[in-house]
Parts: C-alpha cells; sequence; structure tokens
C-alpha cells in the first residue's frame, strides 16, 4: 500500500480519539500499514503560547533553542499502535512502543531529531497532511530506513491528534520508489552494489558484495561502513564524502578490508541519494575490484621502466666495453714487454679491475634487460674468493667469516654472474638470520655422488659434483618456513625488507645449471644450504688454456679491422701484428667496405664491430658477402644482446666476440675462424 492510498481511507475515518474505538478498532488494529496515534495537545499548546509571545519561524526557533526539541519529545505521548507497528518496531507488546517520545526515540540521533523538528514546523503551521522520510530504531536496535505520513486531527474539548502511518522505505530507498522486483536485478550485477544512509549505517548489501568483501548481508546490515570496509584508511572514504555532499556524485579508488583481512583496490562511484525535498537521506555505493588490474598496470609501468633503462644502459655498455677492451688488450701486450715481478702483479690488478667492471656492466644489463648470460668453464674458487672479500667490507663486523676452499676444486660449467648472484644471496640470508653477529662458514669440495645418495635427494643424479656450502648460527627455520622457503614472494622478513624471490630464484638458476640444492636447519641452531653443480671433474691446473703456455699467432694472414673507437681499433692492430697478422682498419661500415674493395682479394677475415656511425656492421656485412659470399666474418658488440648475436649470425658471422674480450679470446677465435 503506496503513501496516497493511506491517506485516503485515513480521511474517512471518524475524527478524534473515537478513531479507534466500536467499529473502526477492527480496521485499526489489521490495519496493513504501521500506524501510530500520537497526542500532542500539550505540544499544540506549547506551540501557540510560543507564537503569541512573538516566534514566527518555528524552524530557526528549534535551532536555536534544542531544549525545544527535548521538551516537544516529552509532550508528545505515543496512546496507540496497531499490529503492523508491532512487527515494523519488532516489539512483542504495545507497552514497548506507548509512552512519551522521548522515551521511544533516540534524541541523539541526528536524522530522528531532524525528523521531530519537521514535525514541530508542519503542526505550527497548521498543515494537516505532510510527508517526509526518516529513520526508525527498532526494540532489538536495528535502523529502518522509513517514509512517514502524517494526518492531524482535531479532537473534543482542544485536543490533538497526530496518525502516522510509517512505511518500511528500504526497497524504495533503493530503487527510488520502483517495484521491489526491479532490486533483484542488483543482485545479479558484478559490481558489489550497497547503500548506507546519513549515519553510514549499511541498509542493503548486494550478492557481489557479499562475494568480493566476504561478510554475508546479514552481517553486513546495520554495521558502519567505515568500520566494516575502510578501518586501515579511515580518511579515504571520509574525503570521498566530503567532495560527495559538495558535488552530489564522487567517483575514485578506495582501498577495502575484507573480512578475511585481505586489502583489495576498488574503484567505486558514489552517488548522493535524496528524498522528494532534496534532502540527503542516504549514499548508493558501486565498487568495482581493480585489485589485480593495478597490479598488472603497475608491472607494465615497471616494464617500460625497465625497457627505458635497459635502452639507457645497452648504450652505456657499449661504450664502457669498447674502453675496457684495449685495457684488457693492452694489460697483455705490456705483460710480454715487461716480466719483471712487480709489474706483473700491476698488470695483474689492472686485467682484474677490468674484468670485475665488465661483469658489473653485465650485470646491470641482464637485470635491466634480461641479456643471456655467457656460459662457460669457471673456477668456483675464484668467484667464492670474490664473495669472500665482498662479505668481508660490507658485512657487520660482529659476523665472523670463514673460508675453506681448495685448490684442487674442479671446474664447472654455468654462467658466472649467475652462480655469483645465487653465492651472494645465501650469505645476505645467512647474514640477515643473525641480527646479533655469529659465524658465517663458506665451504667447497669435490663430491661424487652414487645411488643411493641419488634417491635421497629428489633432483640429484649418480654424477660428479662441486658442492658449496653457506652455513651461519643464526635464528634457523621451522619445519612450516622450510616447507615454503623456496615458494616466490614467501619471506620471513619485514614488509620492504625482502621480495621473498631470492630462494626461488636460486634454486631456479641451480637447477638451469643442471645441480640441485639441500638445506638444513634447526629453529636456535642456525642454517645450512648446500649447493651442487655438476663438474666434468676438471680442477685448473687441468684446464687446457692455462696449461697451454702461447698464444695462437698467425701466419701472415690479411686481416681487415672495422672499428669506431679509435683506441678499440689501435691496440687491435698493435696485437694482432705483434702475433704474425698483417692488418688492415677502418673506422666504420662505409670505410670498410671501400678498403675490402681495394683489398678483397688480400683479405682472409674481416673482424667488425656491430654498432657504428654511418653503416652498422650488420648492413656492411650483407654488401660484402654479395661481393664474396665465402669471406668469413667475426662479429663483435658491446651490447651483449640477443639480438646482436642473432643479427650476426643471420648476416653470415662465423663467431661472435662480447666485448670486452682479452688479447687470448680474440687469438684463439681468429684461428678456430681460419682454421
Amino acid at each position: 500500500m503506496n503513501s496516497d492510498v493511506a491517506r485516503t481511507e485515513l480521511s474517512d475515518l471518524p475524527q478524534g480519539s473515537s478513531l479507534i474505538e466500536g467499529q473502526y478498532r477492527k480496521i485499526f488494529e489489521h490495519y496493513p500499514v504501521a500506524t501510530w496515534l500520537e497526542d500532542i495537545t500539550s505540544l499544540v499548546t506549547e506551540i501557540t503560547r510560543l507564537a503569541s509571545s512573538g516566534v514566527t519561524d518555528f524552524g530557526v526557533y528549534a535551532d536555536t533553542h534544542p531544549e525545544f526539541i527535548d521538551s516537544a519529545a516529552e509532550s508528545i505521548i505515543v496512546i496507540d499502535v496497531n499490529q503492523s507497528a508491532l512487527s515494523l518496531g519488532e516489539a512483542r507488546t504495545k507497552q514497548e512502543l506507548l509512552g512519551p517520545l522521548s522515551t521511544t526515540l533516540d534524541l541523539t540521533d541526528r536524522i530522528i531529531r531532524e525528523r521531530l523538528r519537521n514535525d514541530i514546523i508542519a503542526i505550527a503551521e497548521r498543515q494537516t497532511e505532510f510527508d517526509q522520510e526518516s529513520v526508525a530504531v527498532t526494540v532489538t536496535g536495528r535502523s529502518v530506513d522509513v517514509r512517514i505520513t502524517a494526518h492531524t486531527i482535531d479532537g473534543s474539548e482542544g485536543s490533538r491528534f497526530m496518525v502516522l502511518c510509517i512505511f518500511d522505505a528500504t526497497d524504495l530507498n533503493l530503487t527510488g520508489g520502483r517495484p521491489l522486483e526491479q532490486t533483484m536485478l542488483l543482485d545479479v550485477a558484478s559490481d558489489a552494489i550497497l547503500v548506507r544512509d546519513m549515519h553510514n549505517r549499511i541498509q542493503y548489501w548486494n550478492r557481489s558484495a557479499e562475494n568480493l568483501y566476504g561478510w554475508s548481508s546479514s552481517e553486513a546490515l546495520g554495521k558502519d561502513a567505515d568500520e566494516l570496509l575502510h578501518s586501515q584508511r579511515p580518511e579515504e572514504p571520509k574525503r570521498a564524502r566530503m567532495l560527495l555532499m559538495q558535488r552530489g556524485d564522487w567517483s575514485g579508488q578506495l582501498h577495502h578490508v575484507t573480512k578475511d583481512a585481505r586489502e583489495l583496490t576498488g574503484e567505486s562511484r558514489w552517488t548522493l541519494l535524496r528524498t522528494n525535498s532534496g534532502r540527503p537521506k542516504g549514499i548508493l555505493s558501486v565498487t568495482t575490484d581493480v585489485t589485480e588490474k593495478i597490479v598488472i598496470e603497475k608491472e607494465l609501468h615497471r616494464a617500460q621502466r625497465l625497457e627505458s633503462m635497459g635502452s639507457l644502459a645497452g648504450g652505456i655498455a657499449h661504450d664502457l666495453n669498447n674502453v675496457l677492451t684495449p685495457v684488457l688488450v693492452g694489460v697483455e701486450a705490456l705483460g710480454l714487454l715487461h716480466t719483471d715481478s712487480e709489474t706483473q702483479r700491476t698488470l695483474a690488478m689492472v686485467r682484474s679491475s677490468a674484468k670485475r667492471g665488465a661483469l658489473i656492466v653485465r650485470q646491470v644489463l641482464s637485470f635491466a634487460r634480461g641479456a643471456e648470460g655467457k656460459r662457460g668453464d669457471i673456477q668456483v674458487r675464484h668467484v667464492l674468493g670474490e664473495i669472500k672479500e665482498i662479505t668481508k667490507r660490507t658485512f657487520p663486523k660482529s659476523i665472523e667469516i670463514i673460508i675453506d676452499v681448495p685448490k684442487n676444486l674442479w671446474i664447472v660449467s654455468g654462467d658466472l654472474t649467475e652462480l655469483h648472484q645465487v653465492f651472494m644471496n645465501l650469505c645476505v640470508n645467512a647474514r640477515d638470520a643473525m641480527p646479533e653477529g655469529g659465524t658465517l662458514t663458506i665451504s667447497a669440495e669435490n663430491v661424487r655422488t652414487d645411488e643411493t645418495f641419488a634417491r635421497m635427494h629428489l633432483d640429484a643424479r649418480p654424477a660428479s659434483y662441486v658442492s658449496v656450502t653457506v652455513e651461519d648460527t643464526g635464528t634457523g627455520m621451522t619445519p612450516e618456513v622450510l616447507d615454503s622457503m623456496f615458494d616466490p614472494f614467501f619471506t620471513t622478513k619485514p614488509v620492504g625488507k625482502g621480495t621473498g624471490l631470492g630462494l626461488s630464484t636460486a634454486r631456479s638458476v641451480v637447477k638451469s645449471h643442471g645441480g640441485f640444492l639441500t638445506v638444513y636447519s634447526e629453529p636456535g641452531k642456525g642454517s645450512r644450504f648446500s649447493v651442487f653443480l655438476p663438474s666434468a671433474e676438471r680442477s685448473a691446473e687441468e684446464d687446457p688454456d692455462a696449461v697451454s703456455g702461447g698464444l695462437p699467432v698467425g701466419c701472415g694472414e690479411t686481416l681487415l679491422v672495422v672499428e669506431d673507437e679509435p683506441a678499440l681499433r689501435d691496440i687491435a692492430m698493435q696485437t694482432l701484428e705483434s702475433y704474425g697478422y698483417h692488418v688492415l682498419t677502418a673506422t666504420d661500415g662505409v670505410d670498410g667496405i671501400s678498403v675490402f674493395i681495394q683489398h678483397q682479394s688480400e683479405i682472409d677475415l674481416v673482424i667488425t664491430d656491430m654498432a657504428m656511425p654511418f653503416m652498422d656492421g650488420g648492413s656492411m656485412m650483407r654488401a660484402l658477402m654479395k661481393i664474396r659470399p665465402d669471406l668469413k666474418v667475426i662479429a663483435s658488440s658491446g651490447l651483449i644482446s640477443r639480438e646482436s648475436r642473432s643479427e650476426a649470425t643471420t648476416v653470415g658471422a662465423k663467431a661472435f666476440l662480447d666485448k670486452p674480450y682479452t688479447a687470448k679470446e680474440l687469438l684463439v677465435t681468429i684461428r678456430k675462424v681460419l682454421d
């Protein structure tokens, strides 16, 4: 039944207190709309007195004299209610709803005081019928959004009564007066939809809200929306509400908390709901979960930043490698000229520093653009020697560092940068496990595993390995942590102190090298990580390149070196000529073609940089191959990328040299291609 029908039927009832007597008692009791009968005689008397004393605007008077509203609540007496009122008020007996309004209304509620103020104004203006929307609080304390239709009635001997028909307007608030069936559409919406009153109490909560946040409708209704959903960042909804009241709508991102304490980001659209008179009555909010979208966007932005960083790093790497190559080649040339021990020590230090610089460039590129690492024979003893120097310089003095590595440790095949990262990561984890200090032991040994050992370790097989163990005397790990420690993003470190990727990356690198990793740990007794890397049982002393003595020499072949860096071009020419080659040089691709055309019958091999001005190495190689398809070419680049190698191979290069290279690498590569 709507309020217009209620108003029509009430106007046909007898006047005064006889409204609910005799034949009309049955109508009143079974009336399908919650109905209150209030005696307002005392309030009318007080209003008449104030009017005679000069009060003309009772709205202003009530605002400036708040005690007047409290007094009005004392003077308005509920004298009867029907069965529908008991149901709406969730009362068991009429006595719970009868008496002065001051005993049944929560006058601290702003909306209820506003409703009483509007009643006073309507009575003072002698309105016989008026509507308003408000909030009713049931006996059990639940808030109900209601629409009130009031009808004033004159009684005998100057008495005055007010009949109130009160409708549960929750559904009307949601749909703007549309049929309730239409609100069922809200439950099939994919977005979380909720309605809150002006006191921020949740009045509606659709099925998608249940799915998104975890609370059922019965758990959420009547709760404070900010306390339920925004407890971690309460300032966000407050700011949104302020803008909503100014503009009537608001949209933006808010952080929400779910029932299971997860934090999610929602794209919210808020709309201010108003009564027919324009008074704000609630807030409709529609929220889309954009947590995953934001994560993807962040990853995309990160990838774009890394791509930009990679381009910048690539250019820097090319220039640095061009600088380091003459240093490495020149050091070896100087070593042949100056054989005294003091000079050799100095040159060894320069060579080591230059190689370390080249490794740093490679690490930056590997991180920034995923440059593929270079795999080859690695002396693990030397890698652990570098780790020792780094840890002793950077770790707290409260941590004692012990290194136990035999000189006859076998050589392994792998990526130097990746293995350096694995060992360094294990050492850093050991450091973090000893905040009060302790002992870090790094040891290595040659190991031959058998079938029994292989059955005890999932990724092991009967073979020869180099085992590197990193052991600490720190806090150790519980069985639960041991079960999860290799999971990506799992970390026991505080927020901002660890990504949870270190051990998962280490394990992935070790497996990619054909090895495996074992762990032993107990709480309070420290941890021991052992990395097993396959080996061919060849020690550094047995390395063919190490024991071969001299470097390969030429037999008078003519080489064309095309390089735009003067220092690199000059040192290459000096080194090659000193090892028995005749050398021609060119400064770029155009110059290279010109020199080749003049001496094509003499040239046995071309060595070219890939990145040069005017014409790059790839374009020059294509032109030279058209002139002489059987031409042997060695390509070189400081960019250290798959693209450079791929282009060189596609065009026809027989070998590829990463800059910076040593004289040995240059001479060995030339000999392999020529032979």
